[in-house]
């Protein structure tokens, strides 16, 4: 499945070196008035690293659970993995580790990380 949204990135509110936030809006929210979440981007050896974003995940009956995306991407190729773990609670799936392939899309300039 696809999906689209858009993040806004800044420098990191508190000045960390290396740093910044992510926010994720929905592809329709353009006045970016409801915020999906907010997280912290580190600069790792060519890539960022984000904290882990707290999701539901819904069961083919509707039922939800609780997932941590690991969100981790490069930083010049604009593209990245979104992981988790997958607990397996429903019918019939077992647990496993999961990941997808994103792309990131520039639409404006972006911070470099500090030296």
């Amino acid at each position: 499945s696809t999906s689209n949204a858009f993040w806004a990135i800044d420098p990191c509110d508190d000045g960390a070196d290396k740093c910044v936030q992510v926010t994720e809006f929905g592809s329709t929210d353009l006045e970016r008035a409801n915020p999906h979440w907010t997280k912290k981007a580190f600069w790792n050896v060519g890539s960022w690293v984000m904290e882990p974003v707290d999701a539901k995940r819904s069961c083919e009956d509707h039922s939800k659970y609780g997932v941590a995306y690991s969100y981790a991407w490069d930083a010049a190729a604009y593209s990245g993995y979104r992981s988790y773990f997958e607990p397996g609670v429903c019918d019939g799936n077992t647990p496993h580790n999961a990941a997808q392939k994103f792309h990131l899309v520039r639409v404006g300039p972006s911070p470099a990380p500090a030296e």
